[in-house]
């Protein structure tokens, strides 16, 4: 149990690290406006409606491979729940990503495709890593 739980910290961690990663590329491909202070809310807000949809798809990029990296190493760290592990990130980034788009306005589409950009990831990386448990030692 204590494997499967430090699994899934672990899934976290990489899901952050891999979704930052992403989404750097997209700042490179699509850089915010010059000025823009991240820590106000407002000017934010203002800045994701102007964003290109470009930008904003590589975020929901950056949520399903996050997912999907997170995930698979979760699942290849648990020995007793490798496909429950690999789901309990995506659960945990579907939260994130929940509680992202009710605080901040997005776009229809955004909204539809953000919940399920993190449940896609986990569950293809839970496909990969699912084989039968091994018996406790």
């Amino acid at each position: 149990m204590v494997r499967t739980i430090l699994a899934i910290l672990v899934g976290l961690i990489t899901a952050g690290v891999v979704i930052a990663l992403v989404e750097l590329i997209g700042i490179q491909l699509y850089p915010p406006p010059p000025g823009l202070n991240p820590n106000d809310p407002n000017a934010f807000a203002r800045s994701i409606a102007a964003m290109p949809a470009g930008a904003l798809g590589f975020v929901v990029l950056a949520w399903t491979i996050g997912s999907f990296a997170g995930g698979y190493v979760a699942g290849r760290i648990s020995r007793l729940h490798p496909f429950g592990a690999a789901l309990a990130v995506g659960g945990c980034l579907l939260a994130a990503v929940a509680a992202l788009l009710l605080t901040q306005p997005h776009p229809l589409w955004m909204n539809v495709l953000g919940p399920i950009a993190p449940i896609l990831g986990s569950w293809l990386a839970s496909r990969l890593v699912r084989r039968k448990p091994v018996a406790p030692v």
